[in-house]
């Protein structure tokens, strides 16, 4: 009896966060990040995108997601945040503070940036995302969620979820526990 009130207690007092990934409609290289908190405790949560273009990680991206700062989400709610297209091209190289600058300023940046790559480049960049988060609660119980990957699609203008894996998880990594 004791352990199924354990067990109960643990599925009540774990972390939990979810998360959704989505472009800002009315300017669409405007990338939102919401995280929502359906717990009954606040949590701190650290998140890495783990952004890459054409297969190479963004260096000196923003710290809020890169994991090196916490988000603070209290109970029930939901934090959201946002980057720029544009910035991740930038970092990468793909397009100059001058092209960048170009594109800002016109009435439509995102064709604008379209038709900019495609003079530059046959293929338009990959840029994807694998978000790892990890999160603990005020009761100091931790959790690392599952990373999730996403494609963004410059076509459709949207960040396109990867829905399975080939690979079986090691659940060991992402069980429940005190601390990390």
């Amino acid at each position: 009896m004791a352990k199924a009130s354990v067990i109960n207690l643990t599925h009540f007092t774990r972390p939990d966060i979810n998360l959704n990934v989505f472009v800002n409609p009315s300017y669409p290289l405007d990338t939102r990040i919401r995280l929502m908190n359906p717990s009954n405790y606040q949590v701190a949560v650290k998140m890495d995108c783990g952004i890459q273009v054409n297969g190479s990680p963004i260096q000196n991206f923003y710290p809020e997601y890169t994991g090196r700062e916490y988000w603070i989400i209290s109970f029930r709610r939901c934090k959201e945040g946002h980057f720029n297209i544009l910035v991740i091209l930038e970092k990468a190289g793909i397009i100059s503070n001058e092209e960048f600058t170009k594109i800002n300023k016109t009435p439509n940046p995102f064709d604008t940036c379209l038709i900019v790559l495609r003079n530059k480049f046959n293929d338009l960049p990959s840029i994807t995302m694998d978000i790892k988060i990890e999160c603990e609660n005020e009761m100091r119980i931790c959790r690392r969620l599952f990373p999730k990957h996403y494609d963004f699609d410059f076509n459709r203008r949207v960040w396109i979820p990867k829905l399975t894996t080939s690979e079986k998880p090691d659940w060991n990594k992402f069980k429940i526990s005190k601390s990390y």
